[in-house]
């Protein structure tokens, strides 16, 4: 009789659980599982497969269309690392019905402070002002997936609850390497700036009285904010290279010794791009030559190797490459 007793109470628990997610008590269920892999290099002050371990990741988790949360009791979670694994905040059990992923980081402690919307219409509020300490420059990451690995073929749901979410930059990281040449100062670098000299600039910030700039966590594009003819980057703390870096991509992500973070953009004349330094509290401007657009894009590393020497600056190379060289500017947590 007493084992008849248990197992009436195992099943009526599992009724109960499957009942409460509106799954069948003979259909499969499996909890979803997302663990972190590492090894692409850091890049300072971004989030990279080394260090976002240190960081608590979104995760809104939808029915096949998109619109509905997988479970009644609602799927808006938060992904944090406890030292060993990933972990939801809550359980989420997987039926046969196909998920839709969304997710984003860095994540406050209360994530409907910078949200609105949710699921496929999800928005996750900007704060980039015109000037910023490097240092507390926010690299904000996207993620969108209904399937198990990104680019993959494999529906998300109970029979394939084990996914790899690649969480992407939605902004583009403007580099510097910057090396002196016959310059006899000590070489501090103290601001750095981009400026759209244009009558109506490209870059954006966010708005100081309401910001309105926000990032579509569904495919990374950003909306809102106002324009600005500069973004700069102050307390740099770093001093300019006493030699000329070599032109191997490694060697010059590891010699970056200032950089910006920006909304991706165009700029439909490169001649009005300007860039200034300040550097031993002397301001040096120089401007991109060559005519015709250029562009920003999401993702990516755009690396200026630029010369001071004497009294000019000049720009003497630029390198566009992925902010992760293992994972082609992406972060992937699986």
């Amino acid at each position: 009789m007493k084992r008849i007793i248990t197992i009436s109470i195992l099943g009526l628990l599992l009724l109960s659980a499957c009942t409460k997610n509106r799954f069948l008590s003979t259909e499969r269920i499996a909890p979803i599982s997302l663990t972190a892999n590492f090894g692409a290099a850091a890049t300072k002050a971004t989030i990279t497969d080394d260090n976002i371990t240190s960081e608590t990741i979104r995760v809104q988790v939808a029915k096949s269309n998109g619109t509905e949360s997988y479970a009644v009791e609602g799927s808006k979670y938060t992904l944090a690392h406890g030292g060993v694994n990933w972990a939801l905040s809550n359980m989420l059990y997987l039926s046969a019905e196909n998920a839709k992923i969304y997710a984003y980081a860095p994540t406050p402690a209360d994530p409907t402070t910078v949200e609105t919307d949710s699921y496929n219409t999800l928005k996750r509020r900007l704060d980039i002002p015109a000037t910023q300490q490097m240092a507390n420059q926010v690299d904000f990451l996207w993620c969108y997936q209904d399937k198990t690995v990104a680019g993959g073929a494999i529906d998300i749901n109970s029979t394939n609850p084990n996914v790899s979410l690649t969480m992407k930059h939605a902004l583009s990281q403007i580099a510097f390497v910057i090396y002196g040449e016959n310059y006899n100062g000590t070489g501090a670098i103290n601001s750095v700036k981009v400026k759209d000299i244009t009558a109506t600039p490209a870059l954006r910030k966010m708005k100081n009285a309401a910001n309105d700039l926000y990032m579509n966590v569904a495919d990374g594009n950003i909306t809102g904010g106002e324009t600005t003819t500069e973004i700069s980057a102050t307390s740099i703390a770093g001093s300019i290279l006493t030699t000329q870096p070599s032109a191997d991509i490694a060697e010059l992500k590891s010699k970056v010794n200032a950089y910006l973070l920006i909304v991706p953009t165009s700029v439909a004349n490169k001649n009005n791009v300007q860039f200034t330094f300040n550097i031993d509290n002397k301001e040096y401007n120089v401007s991109l030559t060559g005519g015709g657009a250029i562009t920003w894009v999401a993702g990516q590393q755009y690396i200026y190797t630029v010369k001071l020497s004497g009294t000019q600056m000049n720009i003497i190379s630029v390198t566009v490459t992925p902010w992760s060289s293992s994972h082609e500017g992406e972060v992937v947590i699986y």
